[in-house]
């Protein structure tokens, strides 16, 4: 699943994760074996160089890593959560990023995937460190 993401929070961020919210699964309301409820699992997507419609031809697609411990060897399920390493660093105001949500399908059939987006902001003051600076001891400094 491709999907962009805007910040219009006003605010630079310096982390998104998304939570899966409602999934159907193995053992999910409505769930029966060999029914017409699909069982699919939240998989860490490591992006692609080209992105397929709806997002325009050539845009790369950040992958989705799912948070860990614990160890989701099945993929993961509902309150799981996956996050984005963003480009850079931060997403300033207004900007936009184009994401990959990978979902293994065990069974077949009619399926629901909500996920919250979570954003951290960026500390004040904070910039993500340029090619020219490097870090020493926790702190950013020019070489």
């Amino acid at each position: 699943i491709q999907r962009r993401f805007t910040n219009n929070t006003g605010q630079t961020l310096s982390r998104l994760r998304f939570r899966v919210v409602d999934i159907t699964t193995l053992n999910s309301p409505g769930y029966t074996a060999g029914g017409a409820q699909a069982d699919v699992r939240f998989l860490t997507s490591n992006g692609s160089s080209r992105a397929p419609a709806p997002l325009p031809v050539g845009v790369t697609l950040i992958g989705i890593a799912i948070d860990q411990p614990p160890t989701q060897q099945l993929g993961a399920a509902l309150n799981s959560s996956g996050t984005v390493t963003l480009t850079g660093g931060t997403l300033a105001p207004g900007a936009t990023v184009d994401l990959q949500f990978l979902l293994g399908v065990v069974q077949g059939g009619s399926f629901r995937y909500i996920v919250n987006v979570e954003a951290l902001p960026a500390p004040a003051g904070f910039a993500a460190p340029t090619k020219a600076q490097t870090t020493k001891g926790g702190r950013t400094a020019k070489q």
